[in-house]
């Protein structure tokens, strides 16, 4: 791209161009923290939030996107994507995935792997904040329960408005339809339909 390319670009859509000098200096700002590591060829698709406190760290492989923006994209997206990792917990993607609009949460781990696709307003979670107390439920406010892991193999499609919960597996190849609640392990090959067309049922391929 030549200097009469680059005007023609400024001209032509000047938000756009505000969003790529933006994204590549968000970029080196998350880079030079210690507990985040960030792989070749990051892609930023508008503004992640990305979050480290009492030794949470986040690992990001090569060639991932995440894609905070709702320019181009074919879904309702209602905010960016949002890494949180807290308490020691881990935050690991894995190469060529891709995030859209997604809130990940980690207090223990979340990994996820390869070539994994996860749809806007998706959040996983490996804690569920509080723990059950329902002898004593007035202290339910004031508990912290115990945070599982959550691992998504490789390959994986999770679909729009998901919520994958604490201690869940996804096994490699899986399809996640839209709006479900994972909160069972989901075997290797596995289509978990959207509850409105297949009442939340797995099928095994």
């Amino acid at each position: 791209m030549d200097l009469k390319d680059v005007f023609k670009v400024l001209i032509e859509d000047p938000i756009y161009c505000i969003v790529l000098f933006w994204s590549y200096f968000y970029r080196i700002s998350i880079a030079v923290r210690s507990t985040v590591t960030i792989g070749k060829k990051l892609c930023l698709k508008g503004w992640p939030v990305i979050e480290t406190i009492n030794g949470g760290t986040v690992t990001i492989g090569n060639n991932v996107t995440l894609y905070s923006t709702k320019r181009h994209y074919f879904a309702l997206l209602d905010g960016p994507v949002r890494l949180f990792a807290e308490d020691c917990g881990k935050i690991d993607v894995g190469d060529n995935t891709r995030i859209n609009g997604a809130t990940i949460h980690a207090r223990k781990g979340v990994y996820i792997g390869k070539n994994c696709l996860i749809a806007a307003n998706t959040s996983i979670v490996d804690s569920n904040g509080h723990k059950l107390c329902l002898k004593c439920p007035e202290q339910r406010i004031n508990s912290v329960d115990e945070p599982v892991s959550v691992i998504i193999e490789d390959n994986v499609w999770i679909g729009v408005n998901c919520l994958i919960l604490k201690g869940v597996t996804i096994g490699a190849g899986s399809v996640i339809g839209a709006y479900n609640v994972v909160s069972k392990s989901v075997e290797p090959n596995s289509v978990l339909y959207p509850p409105t067309l297949g009442r939340g049922e797995c099928d095994r391929r």
